[in-house]
């Protein structure tokens, strides 16, 4: 017999999730916990096989809890419940560790997620695949397209970070204690190893490939 712990703030939606499953299996025992605090009173008390964990609880945030959950207990299996569709709140639970991820508008799944999870599987919804997919090839081209950026030393980021700040290499030259010539060989390094030729255009590559933002 399965174990399950039904973490959500709304009692209807609790209901509603235990009632399917009762009525599709008797083999599972369903407790119920509507916020942070008692869903880790429930945890302690007894063993449970899964934890199925909405994202939207009352003044917590349901990733924060899984996280919690998983550092308490490291083989909790967790399951994700929510109307959260969007590729941040996927990506920080995939992140995290939790084995499932289901949307409410897909809730006839909860069955089926529930029984693969058990089995040592994953579930995740088409949709929340997608994203992971589009999320992971993201991360690859933003690897690779930093790995192409012009690599510029310490100094050359001081000085172009001065130019964009609207200083002159006068100015630049008094800040840094250096001497204007050594500005300018450094500026004029930089804008030939970004291709540009004046200081409109080095502002603007600067802020296209967000240079000073590594």
């Amino acid at each position: 017999m399965a174990s399950i712990l039904l973490v959500d703030d709304h009692s209807l939606i609790r209901s509603g999730i235990k009632m399917s499953l009762e009525v599709s299996d008797t083999d599972h025992e369903i407790q119920e916990a509507g916020q942070r605090e008692e869903a880790l009173e429930r945890l302690k008390e007894r063993h449970f096989d899964i934890v199925v964990l909405d994202l939207s609880l009352a003044n917590d945030d349901g990733a924060d809890l899984a996280s919690e959950i998983l550092q308490i207990y490291p083989d909790m299996k967790i399951l994700i419940l929510t109307m959260h569709d969007d590729d941040e709140h996927i990506s920080k639970c995939v992140n995290l560790g939790v084995h499932g991820y289901l949307l409410k508008t897909e809730g006839s799944k909860v069955k089926d997620a529930i029984q693969d999870i058990l089995k040592g599987q994953q579930y995740y919804s088409e949709y929340v695949k997608e994203v992971i997919v589009n999320q992971y090839t993201q991360d690859i081209k933003t690897k690779q397209a930093k790995a192409q950026l012009p690599k510029l030393t310490e100094r050359e980021k001081e000085i172009i970070t001065e130019v964009k700040n609207g200083l002159t290499s006068n100015q630049i030259a008094e800040k840094l204690f250096i001497s204007v010539r050594t500005v300018d060989k450094h500026r004029g390094n930089v804008m030939h190893k970004l291709g540009v030729s004046n200081a409109v255009e080095l502002i603007n590559k600067i802020g296209t490939l967000k240079l000073l933002d590594n």
